[in-house]
């Protein structure tokens, strides 16, 4: 097993950040908000995880992204530069430009019984794009009051991982419970650089701007939640296609918690909780 403490140290402060980004007394501060993703920008340039290219062009990504929303902007040029803003997102969340780098944490160890090894990576890439989504387009996510409905939506969330879990269970996935010295450091990223950002461009972007775009017709929401929950399935696609099966149901429980709660807060809930229990509790990594 290789590790790189560095980089550990890195990632466990970046996601101290970005974690810090969702808290209200953050989050309904635009000017504390662009605070910390500020700190969170240098503190990657300090330790070279990002270029000055890089700095550049997320720098410009922000600018289309503020005047995406920026109320003097006319309705329909508005509507253009968010579609180019979530574009260009998009393609610096799939490492189509090289703004940051990747961060190797973990490399070759063998997680419990698995005789898969397994190398735990950071794409700095999808935490800027997550980054930028959270610190700008923040209000456009979510609902007033997400932190709290975490609470009235824990029992879903948890009789929804449990089901998800079960349901990889019934396809191949085996009991296999561990814990090691790193585990605490591997949870707290997995967290805010897996959930966090996954959840902020699938249910916050995506199935709230499906949500709008479907809002005239009877059963938009539900074609919003189906879409995104389908995208999310194929962004798993690489794992096979029983894995992205897998995912898209996920994604529907991640999405429906989502839409029912109106809170993006207890979808990143759900979503790490699936991941702690799969980690933990059963082999890891796993491919049906």
């Amino acid at each position: 097993m290789l590790l790189s403490h560095p980089h550990i140290m890195v990632a466990f402060v970046v996601s101290l950040l970005i974690l810090m980004l969702l808290h209200p007394s953050v989050s309904e501060r635009p000017h504390v908000r662009y605070a910390v993703a500020a700190s969170t920008l240098l503190w990657l340039a300090f330790n070279a995880m990002i270029t000055v290219s890089g700095l550049a062009l997320v720098v410009t990504i922000a600018l289309l992204m503020a005047a995406a929303v920026h109320p003097r902007v006319p309705h329909r040029g508005r509507q253009a530069l968010a579609l180019i803003s979530t574009l260009l997102i998009l393609l610096l969340a799939i490492n189509r430009f090289p703004a940051a780098h990747q961060s190797v944490l973990v490399a070759d160890f063998f997680m419990g019984h698995s005789l898969t090894p397994y190398t735990l990576l950071v794409s700095y890439n999808k935490v800027v794009a997550a980054l930028l989504i959270l610190t700008i387009w923040w209000p456009h996510l979510t609902d007033k009051g997400s932190y709290t409905r975490m609470t009235p939506a824990l029992p879903l969330s948890v009789a929804a991982a449990a089901l998800i879990i079960l349901t990889a269970c019934s396809i191949g996935l085996q009991w296999d419970p561990k814990w090691y010295w790193f585990s605490a450091v591997f949870v707290l990223t997995n967290l805010a650089l897996t959930c966090v950002v996954e959840e902020v461009f699938f249910r916050g972007l995506l199935q709230r701007q499906f949500s709008r775009y479907f809002s005239t017709y009877k059963f938009g929401a539900l074609a919003a939640l189906l879409l995104a929950s389908l995208l999310f399935g194929v962004a798993h696609i690489a794992a096979g296609l029983a894995y992205a099966s897998l995912a898209a149901l996920a994604g529907l429980a991640y999405g429906t918690i989502y839409w029912r709660y109106r809170s993006l807060h207890a979808a990143i809930l759900c979503h790490w909780l699936v991941n702690v229990i799969h980690i933990a509790g059963f082999r890891y990594p796993w491919v049906p």
